[in-house]
């Protein structure tokens, strides 16, 4: 499994090993096979990990049958492998790669003709925006795109002015989209920065004003949408990020999610570290500085460099180490949210803490500063820690009602 521990020796001002265990580490690592990851990029240590992969008790098709559901995301590229290889196969692992590459093919067919038809429309309103993750990494990156697994789209814009405009005129050209409503962020404030339209086909159309959940990671938004790249994606003059900008969101965004990252994020970022143009990693040093995302990138570029040989330098991850050491901000939104997904979850990680800083960590999950919160969550109500703890006492209450049947299960 990938390393959960940093890859160099960190202690990050009261946020501990077993506080990167339990949230960032286990996001980003949970559940991924390196040799799985080496065959899937046809990385230079490839054949042995095939090998290797190969010997799994009970075949290939065992082997993604069992574990996390995310693994079966990279059969195509398995597949593709396999030919590249040229390694002789049993017939009954032959034919399941064979007919994951095959479906996923079709599926892909479907998915890029709902991308081309929104991308389309966005571009006859005179609107623009930027296509975040699934086509466009996949027609970047990628030497065959349809062996990439895309699931929803995601598109973002300049401001909220401009995505309601664009949303309103994608409501009326009648190309199976409607409202499926507002995406709470993880500070649980619900600001807006993402509404979902859901498409007839069961797809989802994210619609994003920042590349995060929270403006706590936001950096120079106006600089993000210069350094973008013009691209035609799914058939569609469009826009996609740079390279760089790309390489931080696909390790920043694996490692803040709520819920286990799929195993394509170690494959993307894979790619994006070998091909050309080279990413700028002192521009990296300097998003991460400024936008508290150093921890995330820390453990996630030390974990490719020291798994998959990824063209990480060095001393990149090592300035990464020093950077992280002194992000407190980070560490406390990390405890908050700890303290919304499981109420013992940052009491039983501060026993891993210095003695001088267990006070201090359970006296901020359990009544976090109001300067605090409007500054990293910008929840600008007149107490917001009042609100919050009335939020977590209402969920609570909730949760419990529908649990004995007093309150319908929710939608």
């Amino acid at each position: 499994m990938f390393p959960c521990d940093p890859p160099h020796p960190i202690w990050l001002s009261g946020l501990s090993r077993a506080m990167l265990k339990e949230t960032i580490g286990r996001r980003l690592f949970s559940g991924i096979d390196p040799d799985l990851i080496k065959v899937a990029v046809n990385a230079p240590s490839g054949e042995k990990s095939w090998d290797r992969l190969c010997r799994r008790d009970g075949g290939l098709k065992e082997y993604f049958s069992s574990g996390p559901e995310s693994k079966k995301s990279l059969l195509p590229l398995v597949f593709l492998a396999a030919q590249g290889l040229e390694r002789d196969l049993d017939t009954e692992s032959s034919t399941y790669l064979r007919t994951a590459f095959l479906r996923e093919e079709r599926r892909i067919a479907a998915y890029r003709t709902i991308s081309t038809s929104i991308l389309t429309r966005i571009q006859r309103s005179g609107r623009e925006c930027i296509v975040v993750g699934g086509s466009a990494l996949a027609e970047t990156l990628y030497d065959v795109p349809h062996a990439r697994h895309s699931h929803d789209i995601h598109l973002l814009f300049r401001d909220v002015g401009e995505r309601a405009l664009v949303i309103g005129a994608l409501i009326e050209s009648r190309i199976g989209l409607a409202s499926a409503g507002r995406v709470e962020s993880s500070s649980g404030f619900g600001d807006g920065r993402t509404v979902r339209l859901s498409h007839d086909s069961g797809m989802t159309l994210h619609c994003h004003i920042g590349l995060y959940d929270s403006r706590f990671h936001d950096v120079e938004h106006g600089g993000l949408w210069a350094r973008s790249t013009p691209a035609v994606i799914d058939g569609v003059e469009t826009r996609r990020l740079s390279y760089t900008d790309m390489l931080v969101h696909v390790v920043a965004n694996a490692g803040l999610t709520n819920h286990l990252p799929s195993h394509l994020w170690p494959c993307d970022a894979h790619y994006l570290c070998v091909r050309e143009p080279r990413v700028d990693w002192d521009f990296i040093l300097d998003v991460a500085d400024a936008g508290n995302l150093s921890v995330p990138l820390y453990l996630g570029l030390g974990g490719l460099r020291n798994v998959l040989d990824s063209q990480v330098p060095e001393s990149v991850v090592a300035r990464l180490g020093e950077l992280a050491a002194r992000d407190r901000d980070f560490r406390d939104g990390e405890f908050l949210q700890l303290r919304r997904r499981r109420f013992w979850g940052p009491l039983r990680v501060v026993t891993g803490m210095p003695g001088r800083d267990r006070l201090d960590a359970i006296a901020h999950v359990v009544w976090p500063g109001n300067e605090y919160l409007k500054r990293v969550y910008g929840d600008n109500r007149g107490n917001p820690r009042i609100s919050r703890i009335f939020g977590f006492l209402r969920g609570g209450l909730i949760r419990s009602l529908r649990k004995i049947g007093l309150l319908a299960p929710a939608k």
